[in-house]
């Protein structure tokens, strides 16, 4: 990802989604189960970022690549925020 890039965020999942989650499936049983349900918000590019959110109060799930840069990490943090997921401090 570069420094301009701007990611692409679908609302659904697919085969890429859970193809992705398959390298943990145990770790990420649960976040796959919520995928296949009803959430209040779920994004994801079907490669490196999976955000999901079933309601309160409920955590929300975030999945990221495992070799994720610190620029990606901040980018999940700010769409978390943007979509008013975070506590406010």
């Amino acid at each position: 990802m570069g420094g301009t890039e701007k990611t692409v965020m679908d609302t659904y999942v697919d085969e890429r989604d859970y193809k992705l989650l398959e390298a943990d499936k145990y770790t990420f049983f649960v976040l796959k189960q919520i995928m296949g349900g009803e959430c209040k918000l779920l994004l994801t590019d079907h490669e490196r970022l999976i955000i999901c959110f079933t309601g309160h109060p409920f955590p929300v799930w975030i999945w990221a690549a495992d070799d994720a840069s610190e620029e990606e990490m901040e980018k999940a943090y700010q769409m978390a925020k943007g979509n008013m997921l975070l506590a406010a401090k």
